[in-house]
C-alpha cells in the first residue's frame, strides 16, 4: 500500500521530468554542419565567370548605344548589399567601421560578415515564409507562419543543407 501511494507521486514527476528532458534534446539542433572553405580556384573561376557576363553586356550596351552608370562607390554598394541581405542599412556604427577600414577587399569581407550575421537568415527567412504561408491574418495562420520563420532562420544561420 505504501508503495503504491509512493509510486503515484512519484510517477507523474519522472514523467514531466522525461518528457522535458526530450523537449529539450529536441530543440537542439541534431546536426551541426561546417561551412567548407571556399576555395582560390572556386574563387577564380566566379570571377572569370563575372568578367565575362560583365563584357558581354558591354558589348550589347555598345552597340545599342547605351552608356552604362559610373560604378557605385564602396559605401553605395555596402548600402545595397545591406538592403538586399538584411533589409535595413547598416547602423552608423557599422558604416564609420566600414569607412576606417583601407582594405582592398573590405566589401567581400564585410559581404561575407553579414552573410554569416543572424540578421540576413532572419530576413530571408521571413521572405521566404510570406511567399511559401502567405501574409494573410489569422491566428492559426500568424502562429503557423511565426513557427515557421523561426525555424527556417534558424536552419539557414546554421547553413544546413
Amino acid at each position: 500500500m505504501k508503495y503504491r501511494s509512493l509510486r503515484c507521486r512519484v510517477l507523474p514527476l519522472v514523467a514531466i521530468v522525461l518528457v522535458a528532458s526530450m523537449l529539450a534534446a529536441a530543440s537542439r539542433s541534431p546536426i551541426h554542419v561546417d561551412t567548407p572553405a571556399v576555395s582560390q580556384e572556386a574563387i577564380a573561376s566566379i570571377r572569370q565567370s563575372a568578367d565575362r557576363v560583365d563584357q558581354l553586356l558591354l558589348h550589347r550596351w555598345t552597340e545599342k548605344g547605351i552608356e552604362p552608370a559610373a560604378i557605385a562607390d564602396d559605401s553605395t554598394v555596402l548600402r545595397r548589399i545591406w538592403m538586399s541581405l538584411a533589409g535595413t542599412v547598416p547602423s552608423l556604427e557599422e558604416i564609420r567601421r566600414f569607412e576606417s577600414d583601407r582594405e582592398p577587399d573590405r566589401l567581400d569581407r564585410w559581404l561575407d560578415a553579414l552573410l554569416h550575421d543572424r540578421r540576413s537568415s532572419e530576413y530571408l527567412a521571413k521572405r521566404l515564409a510570406r511567399s511559401f504561408i502567405g501574409n494573410e491574418g489569422g491566428q492559426f495562420i500568424v502562429f503557423r507562419r511565426d513557427r515557421f520563420t523561426s525555424w527556417l532562420s534558424e536552419q539557414l544561420h546554421l547553413r544546413t543543407p
